[in-house]
């Protein structure tokens, strides 16, 4: 016993300044992280009560339902730090709140049965920047953009199976992330940002056919599922990463895009995978390559690279995954692919790492607009951006998660009793 080390408390090796960075990372993780944390000790309670940003995220409908009392605590101990909301069933954000407090809000996520997008109406958001917006597939609920009030700040709007008014030219600010699938109308919000866009995903959206070219100058990030009618006539100088779906890939932009480096492919059971040939002639220069298909329309475009050693010669990353989530390739089927990359690699100077399902140290994203619709961020930072530890603090976090989420199920097999608090939270 006297010659095993002790290990040092976290509360004495991390300074408080550090633990409060810490609460706050995990709020935006987990938006009740706060009352979870603060039940670990009463050193944690203390600094996640003198830390208002751990309190900046939360779902105003889940708390409500609980207790009003506890929504108007958990706004207060946020004290004056912009607010992250979300509304997630049919109950709309009290009125006294939104007159209070709409004017701290940086972003909105409604879902549900119902948009809940009434309370927008008649409201100024003067901090406002990302907004999303997202009902069921079995409503398609009516947004009245023309109720809306000032959202001078607004660069993010994220919207799914809605339909829009009749919107007016100050209705949106130039936008620079746009997220749509199943929207109607989606011509005159597209029309009003479109040169300011940086990124830009569209699934399951009908534009009205017309042969005017639309000038993109700043977008760098576009992905296209089942949409027809705007890839031929997208002008996309500066486009760097490009997903797409079956039913796009047959069209081609109006000129070849030398500066981009990262294409994704999903296909369904009927879709055959994109040509190499096709490929180096549009995007001679692409580096990373994600392939959502079947097994034989993947087995066949490794063929093809082997078959085509000078094709695509900046290629360094392919990653393939079945088109369902839940099949992965046979064995004998990812045997095959490896094969005709190691002989396509022994042909060629530049070697390609090949990685299946997604299991990679660079993870892929595979151009599912409504994932990132409904999950957020996470969708595009998955975007085969090698993460620098150093310039990120959620690896800190990383390292000291499995504590935590240790100290967590302590603190909830000794809360087991007192059910009316976690009710409430």
């Amino acid at each position: 016993m006297t010659s095993t080390p002790v290990t040092p408390c976290i509360n004495d090796a991390l300074p408080k300044e550090v633990l409060g960075v810490i609460f706050e990372e995990h709020a935006k993780v987990q938006w009740n992280a706060p009352v979870i944390d603060e039940q670990v000790c009463r050193q944690w309670q203390q600094i996640i009560l003198r830390s208002p940003r751990a309190w900046m995220h939360l779902d105003i409908s889940k708390i409500y339902e609980s207790s009003r009392s506890k929504l108007h605590q958990w706004l207060d101990r946020s004290g004056s730090v912009p607010l992250h909301i979300k509304v997630t069933s049919h109950i709309l954000p009290p009125e006294e709140v939104l007159d209070q407090y709409h004017k701290r809000i940086k972003s909105i996520e409604t879902f549900g049965y119902s948009t809940n997008a009434e309370f927008l109406e008649n409201l100024s958001f003067p901090i406002l920047q990302s907004l999303n917006i997202n009902s069921q597939r079995s409503r398609i609920s009516i947004i009245r953009c023309r109720a809306w009030r000032a959202m001078p700040e607004l660069h993010s709007l994220r919207a799914g199976y809605i339909s829009v008014d009749s919107l007016p030219s100050n209705a949106f600010p130039l936008l620079r992330d746009l997220v749509l699938h199943h929207v109607d109308d989606v011509d005159c919000i597209i029309r009003n940002s479109y040169r300011s866009l940086t990124s830009l995903m569209l699934a399951f959206i009908s534009l009205q056919y017309t042969s005017e070219t639309l000038e993109f100058p700043s977008l760098r990030f576009l992905s296209l599922h089942e949409v027809k009618n705007v890839k031929h006539r997208m002008n996309v100088p500066a486009l760097t990463t490009y997903h797409e779906s079956g039913a796009v890939k047959e069209e081609s932009f109006s000129t070849p895009l030398p500066v981009l480096i990262e294409y994704g492919f999903y296909g369904d059971q009927l879709s055959a995978p994109p040509s190499v040939t096709n490929l180096h002639q549009h995007y001679p220069n692409i580096s990373r390559l994600s392939l959502r298909t079947r097994e034989d329309g993947a087995m066949l475009f490794c063929r093809s690279l082997c078959d085509q050693p000078t094709a695509l010669p900046m290629l360094r990353l392919l990653a393939a995954q079945n088109v369902s989530h839940y099949v992965e390739y046979y064995r004998e089927d990812k045997h095959s692919m490896k094969n005709s990359v190691f002989k396509r690699n022994m042909a060629s100077s530049v070697k390609i790492e090949l990685c299946f399902a997604g299991k990679t140290r660079v993870p892929l994203y595979f151009a599912c607009v409504s994932v990132y619709v409904n999950e957020g961020r996470s969708g595009l930072i998955s975007t085969l951006r090698r993460i620098n530890p150093s310039e990120d603090l959620s690896f800190v976090l990383g390292l000291l998660i499995p504590w935590i989420k240790v100290s967590t199920y302590i603190v909830s097999l000794a809360s087991n009793s007192f059910s009316c608090m976690s009710i409430c939270y």
